[in-house]
Protein backbone atom coordinates (compact mmCIF):
# COMPACT_ATOMS: atom_id res chain seq x y z
CA UNK A 1 0.00 0.00 0.00
CA UNK A 2 1.46 3.32 -1.11
CA UNK A 3 0.47 6.05 1.34
CA UNK A 4 0.50 9.76 0.59
CA UNK A 5 0.53 12.31 3.39
CA UNK A 6 -1.14 15.69 3.02
CA UNK A 7 0.27 18.12 5.57
CA UNK A 8 3.90 18.52 6.64
CA UNK A 9 3.39 19.02 10.36
CA UNK A 10 4.27 16.83 13.33
CA UNK A 11 1.53 14.21 13.06
CA UNK A 12 2.41 12.88 9.59
CA UNK A 13 5.87 11.52 10.51
CA UNK A 14 4.51 9.94 13.71
CA UNK A 15 1.88 8.07 11.69
CA UNK A 16 4.34 7.20 8.93
CA UNK A 17 7.01 5.68 11.17
CA UNK A 18 4.55 3.18 12.63
CA UNK A 19 2.64 2.54 9.41
CA UNK A 20 5.77 1.43 7.54
CA UNK A 21 6.37 -1.35 10.08
CA UNK A 22 3.46 -3.14 8.40
CA UNK A 23 4.73 -5.42 5.60
CA UNK A 24 3.88 -3.95 2.20
CA UNK A 25 3.31 -0.37 3.38
CA UNK A 26 5.44 2.50 2.06
CA UNK A 27 5.23 6.28 2.26
CA UNK A 28 5.17 7.28 -1.39
CA UNK A 29 4.17 10.96 -1.59
CA UNK A 30 4.10 14.12 0.52
CA UNK A 31 1.96 17.20 -0.06
CA UNK A 32 2.50 20.54 1.64
CA UNK A 33 1.75 24.23 1.08
CA UNK A 34 5.48 24.79 0.54
CA UNK A 35 7.81 22.78 -1.71
CA UNK A 36 10.68 23.07 0.74
CA UNK A 37 8.66 21.47 3.54
CA UNK A 38 7.39 18.74 1.23
CA UNK A 39 10.93 17.97 0.07
CA UNK A 40 12.23 17.88 3.63
CA UNK A 41 9.54 15.47 4.83
CA UNK A 42 9.89 13.31 1.72
CA UNK A 43 13.61 12.99 2.42
CA UNK A 44 12.93 12.14 6.07
CA UNK A 45 10.33 9.48 5.24
CA UNK A 46 11.79 8.12 2.01
CA UNK A 47 8.90 9.28 -0.15
CA UNK A 48 9.43 9.36 -3.92
CA UNK A 49 7.03 12.20 -4.72
CA UNK A 50 6.89 15.66 -3.08
CA UNK A 51 4.40 18.37 -3.98
CA UNK A 52 4.49 22.03 -2.95
CA UNK A 53 0.72 22.48 -3.10
CA UNK A 54 -2.17 20.35 -1.91
CA UNK A 55 -3.79 20.69 -5.33
CA UNK A 56 -0.74 19.28 -7.15
CA UNK A 57 -0.65 16.34 -4.74
CA UNK A 58 -4.32 15.50 -5.30
CA UNK A 59 -3.93 15.79 -9.06
CA UNK A 60 -0.73 13.78 -9.47
CA UNK A 61 0.15 11.65 -6.42
CA UNK A 62 0.28 7.94 -7.25
CA UNK A 63 -1.01 6.51 -3.98
CA UNK A 64 -3.46 3.93 -2.64
CA UNK A 65 -4.40 5.94 0.45
CA UNK A 66 -4.22 9.60 1.43
CA UNK A 67 -3.58 10.42 5.07
CA UNK A 68 -4.76 13.99 5.72
CA UNK A 69 -2.80 15.51 8.58
CA UNK A 70 -3.61 19.21 8.15
CA UNK A 71 -5.40 21.52 10.62
CA UNK A 72 -9.12 20.82 11.08
CA UNK A 73 -10.21 23.73 8.88
CA UNK A 74 -8.80 22.03 5.76
CA UNK A 75 -10.17 18.55 6.37
CA UNK A 76 -13.49 18.80 4.52
CA UNK A 77 -12.12 20.60 1.45
CA UNK A 78 -9.15 18.28 0.99
CA UNK A 79 -11.08 15.11 1.79
CA UNK A 80 -13.78 15.89 -0.76
CA UNK A 81 -11.19 16.77 -3.41
CA UNK A 82 -9.41 13.43 -2.83
CA UNK A 83 -12.64 11.44 -2.87
CA UNK A 84 -13.72 13.04 -6.14
CA UNK A 85 -10.42 11.84 -7.65
CA UNK A 86 -11.15 8.34 -6.38
CA UNK A 87 -8.47 8.44 -3.67
CA UNK A 88 -9.25 6.58 -0.41
CA UNK A 89 -8.84 8.85 2.61
CA UNK A 90 -7.85 8.51 6.25
CA UNK A 91 -8.43 11.97 7.73
CA UNK A 92 -7.12 13.08 11.10
CA UNK A 93 -9.50 13.83 13.92
CA UNK A 94 -11.44 15.98 14.29
CA UNK A 95 -13.14 14.64 11.16
CA UNK A 96 -14.25 18.12 10.13
CA UNK A 97 -14.97 21.56 11.53
CA UNK A 98 -18.62 20.78 12.20
CA UNK A 99 -21.47 18.37 11.49
CA UNK A 100 -22.46 20.15 8.26
CA UNK A 101 -18.98 19.69 6.77
CA UNK A 102 -18.83 16.09 7.98
CA UNK A 103 -22.16 15.33 6.32
CA UNK A 104 -20.88 16.61 2.96
CA UNK A 105 -17.77 14.45 3.27
CA UNK A 106 -19.80 11.33 4.03
CA UNK A 107 -22.25 11.99 1.20
CA UNK A 108 -19.41 12.26 -1.34
CA UNK A 109 -17.66 9.14 -0.02
CA UNK A 110 -20.84 7.09 -0.23
CA UNK A 111 -21.81 8.48 -3.62
CA UNK A 112 -18.36 7.79 -5.09
CA UNK A 113 -18.05 4.50 -3.18
CA UNK A 114 -14.54 5.46 -2.03
CA UNK A 115 -13.09 4.52 1.36
CA UNK A 116 -13.17 7.20 4.04
CA UNK A 117 -12.39 6.95 7.76
CA UNK A 118 -11.65 9.36 10.58
CA UNK A 119 -8.24 8.66 12.11
CA UNK A 120 -9.56 8.03 15.61
CA UNK A 121 -6.54 5.90 16.46
CA UNK A 122 -7.64 5.20 20.06
CA UNK A 123 -10.49 3.06 18.73
CA UNK A 124 -7.92 0.49 17.63
CA UNK A 125 -5.79 0.40 20.78
CA UNK A 126 -5.85 -3.09 22.36
CA UNK A 127 -6.19 -1.48 25.81
CA UNK A 128 -9.45 0.26 24.91
CA UNK A 129 -10.75 -2.83 23.16
CA UNK A 130 -10.00 -4.86 26.30
CA UNK A 131 -11.61 -2.30 28.62
CA UNK A 132 -14.75 -2.28 26.45
CA UNK A 133 -14.77 -6.08 26.55
CA UNK A 134 -14.54 -6.14 30.35
CA UNK A 135 -17.38 -3.64 30.59
CA UNK A 136 -19.63 -5.60 28.22
CA UNK A 137 -18.86 -8.81 30.13
CA UNK A 138 -20.26 -7.18 33.26
CA UNK A 139 -16.97 -7.43 35.14
CA UNK A 140 -17.76 -4.27 37.15
CA UNK A 141 -21.52 -4.77 37.30
CA UNK A 142 -23.73 -1.93 36.16
CA UNK A 143 -21.91 1.13 34.83
CA UNK A 144 -22.40 4.11 37.16
CA UNK A 145 -20.03 6.73 35.78
CA UNK A 146 -17.22 7.44 33.34
CA UNK A 147 -14.43 9.86 34.13
CA UNK A 148 -11.86 10.84 31.50
CA UNK A 149 -9.51 13.78 31.12
CA UNK A 150 -6.77 15.04 28.81
CA UNK A 151 -4.72 18.09 29.66
CA UNK A 152 -1.27 19.56 29.18
CA UNK A 153 0.18 23.08 29.53
CA UNK A 154 0.54 24.13 25.90
CA UNK A 155 3.15 26.75 25.05
CA UNK A 156 1.20 29.84 24.06
CA UNK A 157 1.64 30.93 20.46
CA UNK A 158 -1.27 32.91 19.02
CA UNK A 159 -0.37 31.77 15.49
CA UNK A 160 -0.23 28.04 16.31
CA UNK A 161 -2.98 25.61 15.46
CA UNK A 162 -3.82 25.23 19.17
CA UNK A 163 -4.46 28.94 19.78
CA UNK A 164 -5.44 30.38 16.40
CA UNK A 165 -9.26 30.46 16.06
CA UNK A 166 -8.87 30.62 12.26
CA UNK A 167 -7.36 27.12 12.49
CA UNK A 168 -10.17 25.95 14.81
CA UNK A 169 -7.76 26.01 17.73
CA UNK A 170 -8.72 25.22 21.30
CA UNK A 171 -8.95 22.30 23.66
CA UNK A 172 -12.20 20.71 22.50
CA UNK A 173 -11.42 19.69 18.91
CA UNK A 174 -7.77 18.92 19.57
CA UNK A 175 -7.81 16.91 22.81
CA UNK A 176 -11.32 17.13 24.24
CA UNK A 177 -12.44 14.96 21.36
CA UNK A 178 -10.76 11.97 23.05
CA UNK A 179 -12.85 11.91 26.27
CA UNK A 180 -15.99 12.64 24.21
CA UNK A 181 -15.11 9.76 21.89
CA UNK A 182 -14.68 7.39 24.85
CA UNK A 183 -18.07 8.25 26.29
CA UNK A 184 -19.74 7.69 22.92
CA UNK A 185 -17.87 4.43 22.36
CA UNK A 186 -18.99 3.02 25.69
CA UNK A 187 -22.37 4.65 26.17
CA UNK A 188 -23.59 5.96 22.84
CA UNK A 189 -25.12 9.40 22.40
CA UNK A 190 -26.09 11.01 25.72
CA UNK A 191 -29.63 12.11 26.53
CA UNK A 192 -28.42 15.41 28.03
CA UNK A 193 -25.25 17.48 27.57
CA UNK A 194 -23.91 20.18 29.87
CA UNK A 195 -20.63 22.00 29.30
CA UNK A 196 -18.67 25.06 30.32
CA UNK A 197 -15.38 26.58 29.20
CA UNK A 198 -12.69 29.13 29.91
CA UNK A 199 -11.53 31.16 26.91
CA UNK A 200 -8.07 32.60 26.38
CA UNK A 201 -6.93 35.88 24.88
CA UNK A 202 -7.18 34.64 21.30
CA UNK A 203 -10.78 33.54 21.86
CA UNK A 204 -10.24 29.78 21.80
CA UNK A 205 -11.42 27.39 24.50
CA UNK A 206 -8.43 26.63 26.72
CA UNK A 207 -10.32 24.68 29.38
CA UNK A 208 -13.51 22.65 28.89
CA UNK A 209 -15.64 20.71 31.34
CA UNK A 210 -18.34 18.40 29.96
CA UNK A 211 -21.08 16.33 31.63
CA UNK A 212 -23.07 13.70 29.76
CA UNK A 213 -26.21 12.16 31.21
CA UNK A 214 -27.29 8.66 30.23
CA UNK A 215 -30.04 6.41 31.55
CA UNK A 216 -28.38 5.10 34.71
CA UNK A 217 -24.95 6.74 34.55
CA UNK A 218 -22.99 9.95 33.94
CA UNK A 219 -19.81 10.80 32.04
CA UNK A 220 -17.60 13.53 33.51
CA UNK A 221 -15.09 14.75 30.93
CA UNK A 222 -12.34 17.39 30.92
CA UNK A 223 -9.84 18.90 28.48
CA UNK A 224 -7.21 21.52 29.20
CA UNK A 225 -4.48 23.44 27.38
CA UNK A 226 -3.60 25.15 30.67
CA UNK A 227 -2.56 22.37 33.01
CA UNK A 228 -1.25 18.83 33.17
CA UNK A 229 -4.02 16.46 34.19
CA UNK A 230 -3.73 12.74 35.07
CA UNK A 231 -4.83 11.70 31.54
CA UNK A 232 -6.57 8.66 32.95
CA UNK A 233 -9.97 7.14 32.28
CA UNK A 234 -12.00 5.32 34.90
CA UNK A 235 -15.16 3.32 34.48
CA UNK A 236 -16.95 3.03 37.82
CA UNK A 237 -19.44 0.23 38.24
CA UNK A 238 -21.67 -1.20 40.95
CA UNK A 239 -19.14 -3.98 41.61
CA UNK A 240 -15.77 -2.48 40.71
CA UNK A 241 -13.66 -0.09 38.63
CA UNK A 242 -11.79 -0.32 35.34
CA UNK A 243 -8.83 2.07 35.09
CA UNK A 244 -7.24 2.86 31.74
CA UNK A 245 -3.86 4.17 32.80
CA UNK A 246 -2.11 7.31 31.60
CA UNK A 247 -2.09 8.38 28.90
CA UNK A 248 -5.34 6.58 28.51
CA UNK A 249 -5.98 7.34 24.82
CA UNK A 250 -2.99 5.17 23.90
CA UNK A 251 -2.45 3.29 27.15
CA UNK A 252 -0.40 0.13 27.40
CA UNK A 253 -2.04 -1.01 30.64
CA UNK A 254 -5.49 -1.27 32.20
CA UNK A 255 -6.52 -2.62 35.58
CA UNK A 256 -9.63 -4.00 37.22
CA UNK A 257 -10.39 -3.60 40.91
CA UNK A 258 -13.39 -4.95 42.76
CA UNK A 259 -15.50 -3.64 45.65
CA UNK A 260 -15.27 -6.96 47.48
CA UNK A 261 -12.26 -9.12 48.41
CA UNK A 262 -11.55 -10.40 44.89
CA UNK A 263 -7.97 -9.81 43.74
CA UNK A 264 -7.25 -6.97 41.35
CA UNK A 265 -6.44 -7.79 37.74
CA UNK A 266 -4.03 -6.08 35.36
CA UNK A 267 -3.85 -6.36 31.59
CA UNK A 268 -0.69 -5.32 29.75
CA UNK A 269 -0.47 -4.65 26.02
CA UNK A 270 1.68 -7.23 24.18
CA UNK A 271 3.63 -4.48 22.37
CA UNK A 272 4.41 -0.79 22.62
CA UNK A 273 2.76 0.67 19.53
CA UNK A 274 0.98 3.96 20.15
CA UNK A 275 -2.02 3.30 17.93
CA UNK A 276 -1.05 4.56 14.50
CA UNK A 277 0.10 1.09 13.51
CA UNK A 278 -3.16 -0.55 14.60
CA UNK A 279 -5.11 2.12 12.74
CA UNK A 280 -3.07 1.76 9.54
CA UNK A 281 -3.31 -2.04 9.69
CA UNK A 282 -7.08 -1.83 10.01
CA UNK A 283 -7.35 0.53 7.03
CA UNK A 284 -5.16 -1.78 4.94
CA UNK A 285 -7.43 -4.72 5.82
CA UNK A 286 -10.50 -2.69 4.85
CA UNK A 287 -9.01 -1.69 1.50
CA UNK A 288 -7.91 -5.24 0.71
CA UNK A 289 -11.44 -6.44 1.50
CA UNK A 290 -12.97 -3.83 -0.78
CA UNK A 291 -14.71 -1.99 2.06
CA UNK A 292 -15.60 1.70 1.77
CA UNK A 293 -16.15 2.14 5.51
CA UNK A 294 -14.65 0.73 8.68
CA UNK A 295 -16.82 -1.70 10.63
CA UNK A 296 -15.11 -0.56 13.86
CA UNK A 297 -15.24 3.22 13.37
CA UNK A 298 -17.85 3.93 10.74
CA UNK A 299 -18.80 7.17 9.05
CA UNK A 300 -22.00 7.17 11.12
CA UNK A 301 -19.79 7.03 14.24
CA UNK A 302 -17.89 10.10 13.02
CA UNK A 303 -21.12 11.92 12.25
CA UNK A 304 -22.44 11.20 15.72
CA UNK A 305 -19.21 12.43 17.28
CA UNK A 306 -19.29 15.65 15.24
CA UNK A 307 -22.93 16.18 16.17
CA UNK A 308 -22.09 15.95 19.87
CA UNK A 309 -19.07 18.25 19.47
CA UNK A 310 -21.36 20.79 17.79
CA UNK A 311 -23.77 20.56 20.73
CA UNK A 312 -20.93 21.14 23.18
CA UNK A 313 -19.72 24.16 21.20
CA UNK A 314 -23.24 25.59 21.11
CA UNK A 315 -23.49 25.15 24.88
CA UNK A 316 -20.22 26.94 25.60
CA UNK A 317 -20.77 29.57 22.92
CA UNK A 318 -17.88 28.65 20.63
CA UNK A 319 -17.93 29.51 16.93
CA UNK A 320 -15.01 29.54 14.51
CA UNK A 321 -14.33 32.33 11.99
CA UNK A 322 -16.24 31.74 8.76
CA UNK A 323 -18.92 29.51 10.26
Amino acid sequence: MKIGILGAGKIGPKFAKEAVTIPGVVIHAIGSRAQERADRMALELGAIQAFGTYEAFIESAEVDLVYIATPHVDHARLTIACLEKGLPVLVEKAFALNFAEATKMVLVAREKKVFLMEAMWSRFMPSLIKAKEWLEQGRIGNLCSIQADFGFPATFNPASRLFDPRLAGGALLDIGIYPVFLALLLGGKPTEIEATALFGETGVDEEVGILFKYPGFLANLQASLRSKTPCEARLFGSEGTITIHSRWHHSQQISLSFNDDRADETWQSPDAWTGYRYEAKHVLECLRAGKTESPLWSLDDSLELMSVLDQIRETIGLRYPGE
